[in-house]
């Protein structure tokens, strides 16, 4: 989902506004995604109401592909933003809150299932968090039903949590994601697919 939308003061004075925030379905943002391609549906009755199949199909890129530009925070989803969550017990407590509070019958929602940062992302925290989660996916019906799950370091376990999830993750997309992923592996042996 796209959230936290706003324009630079460059942009600012271009448009001649004086607001800094920018509504997530300003047909200028829109038109920058579907420029490249993506998709987008900024109803959110549509969305609340699509089956799975209905939104894989309203995904498919031309070349190939899904993906869905969708007004997120405060518009279309629910975001379930939680500042206190600093540890991987933390995020442990907040997930299962978050997916008990949406199966009472949440529209559409995202599980933010990371250690909340100030200015750096928490790099061992999000290893340790992200193989929580792949365990979690592999031995429970924790995040059964989630809508968005969202993580930190894709490079620890991303490509494992996607097939947990029901992705068809092929081998030239581990590949990729190894070769973006160079670095972290380097530095902070975190590759683990």
């Amino acid at each position: 989902s796209v959230s936290h939308c706003y324009i630079t003061a460059a942009e600012q004075a271009k448009f001649n506004t004086p607001i800094h925030d920018l509504d997530c379905r300003d047909a200028r943002l829109i038109e920058a995604f579907t420029k490249l391609g993506v998709r987008a549906e900024t109803s959110c009755n549509n969305l609340n109401t699509w089956t799975l199949d209905q939104a894989r199909r309203a995904a498919e890129m031309p070349g190939g592909g899904k993906m869905l530009f969708i007004p997120g925070d405060g518009i279309c989803v629910q975001s379930n933003w939680d500042a206190s969550v600093h540890s991987a017990a933390a995020v442990d407590a907040y997930v299962d809150r978050t997916m008990q509070a949406a199966r009472a019958g949440s529209p559409m929602f995202q599980v933010q299932a990371f250690s909340q940062q100030k200015l750096f992302v928490p790099l061992e925290k999000s290893k340790e968090i992200n193989l929580n989660i792949l365990r979690w996916l592999k031995t429970s019906d924790k995040l059964t039903g989630v809508n968005l799950l969202e993580v930190n370091l894709v490079c620890a376990y991303g490509p494992s949590i996607a097939t947990a999830l029901g992705a068809v993750v092929t081998p030239a997309d581990r590949a990729m994601c190894r070769a973006s992923c160079a670095e972290a592996c380097r530095v902070l042996g975190s590759c683990s697919l």
